[in-house]
């Protein structure tokens, strides 16, 4: 019985650990308490880093950043905005000399950034923070520090100004040395391609040598072989029925431009990158209908479009923008990047059909207006025109057609 009841006995604890706590001064470096709103999956391998300001401010508190990284993430912290309501203190127990240090510690709320896109949204970050600071500091800031706000605002310099105009100026100098060099100096030449140019535009990479307008635009800077590879149509290629097909690209649900593209396309047993395609333009039609929380995760984007998993991560990152709303970081598909949808659709429908498409009839598809699509038509280089009324033309309609040389309009100058 006594060798039972003794097993069953809790262990009282040391007398080592009932000696007084020892208390460090807020001086010595402690212990940091940290919330993360995505908590690394393996904390042992994250690497931290402390950064302090060499003096501290009015209330004597000196600033301190934690910088913590893993393989894909970046976490950032900072005790400038930590409120001064509470004090945190760290207990810690050493088992082994029985003692317990009481450390004063400060509190960090740590942001996560994805590497990858750490160079793209840094500065629309770290713009739309000191916006909120500079709100923050107008209505509740001293008044020197409102005096420091207007000073800073006075002296801030349009750097997205200042680009643009570094661009027009290399676009005209690149213009000036073509036309010297084909003995016309002073004619007016088509631009030459620009890297800058190209990604201000929003458009697919394009051939401004082209000599005939097929060879303007590279399917393959638009679809990849890898996405090819990962279409399948063979329950397609074997339909023979109109009810069939319908059921069949349920998923796609294409509108009635490409519905057409479609059932001439399945006419020809010889179709079959022309098919993908147009699965393709379904989908970019599909996404570009689509709101903000249905592009979040690949697999859900891959539900909501009906396509395979690869094609659905590739638009993700070609197609979508991870910014902060409300404190939580998110993907959003905004109006900028609906519209490079669009043009990316278009060069698609041009591709498919000989080089021109019924910009009325696509503008009535998607429930937006014309101008938009012929904005965009004009932006890859296009002609909008009239339908004349002898092949089948009503009012209202026009037409985009792609045409060489390659002529895109001169962008608006800031």
């Amino acid at each position: 019985m006594s060798s039972s009841s003794a097993k069953k006995r809790k262990p009282t604890a040391p007398d080592s650990l009932l000696h007084p706590a020892q208390i460090l001064t807020p001086d010595v470096d402690g212990p940091l308490l940290a919330s993360f709103p995505d908590p690394p999956s393996k904390p042992y391998a994250l690497g931290v880093h402390t950064y302090t300001s060499s003096s501290g401010s009015t209330s004597g508190k000196r600033r301190r950043i934690v910088v913590g990284e893993t393989e894909k993430l970046e976490y950032v912290g900072d005790n400038a905005e930590g409120g001064g309501l509470c004090r945190y203190v760290v207990g810690i127990v050493d088992k082994t000399a029985g003692t317990l240090t009481l450390a004063p510690s400060e509190f960090f709320r740590m942001s996560t950034t994805i590497k990858t896109l750490k160079h793209h949204e840094s500065k629309q970050i770290g713009e739309k923070n000191l916006t909120a600071r500079n709100i923050l500091g107008e209505a509740f800031g001293t008044k020197k520090r409102k005096q420091m706000i207007k000073a800073l605002e006075r002296n801030q310099v349009d750097v997205g100004g200042l680009q643009d105009a570094v661009q027009d100026i290399t676009a005209e100098i690149d213009e000036k040395i073509a036309a010297k060099a084909d003995g016309e100096e002073g004619a007016k030449v088509a631009p030459t391609w620009d890297q800058r140019d190209w990604e201000d535009r929003g458009i697919p990479k394009y051939n401004v040598s082209a000599q005939t307008p097929m060879e303007v635009y590279n399917i393959d800077d638009i679809i990849s072989p890898a996405e090819f590879k990962a279409i399948n149509i063979s329950h397609i290629q074997k339909i023979k029925f109109k009810e069939e097909l319908k059921t069949a690209l349920a998923d796609v649900d294409p509108p009635s431009w490409l519905w057409e593209q479609f059932h001439t396309a399945l006419q020809s047993k010889h179709e079959t990158k022309r098919i993908k395609t147009l699965m393709y333009l379904g989908w970019l039609f599909k996404l570009f209908r689509l709101k903000d929380k249905d592009v979040g995760s690949p697999k859900g984007l891959a539900f909501h479009l009906g396509a395979p998993e690869l094609v659905a991560e590739n638009m993700r990152g070609r197609f979508t923008e991870f910014k902060e709303d409300r404190g939580v970081m998110k993907y959003r598909l905004p109006a900028r990047l609906r519209d490079k949808v669009l043009s990316y659709a278009l060069v698609l429908c041009l591709l498919v059909n000989d080089c021109r498409f019924d910009v009325t009839h696509i503008a009535s598809d998607l429930s937006i207006p014309a101008t938009r699509v012929t904005k965009i038509a004009k932006e890859l280089a296009c002609k909008v025109e009239a339908v004349p009324k002898t092949e089948g033309g009503t009012q209202g309609m026009k037409r985009a057609k792609l045409v060489v040389p390659v002529v895109f309009p001169e962008k608006r100058r800031h």
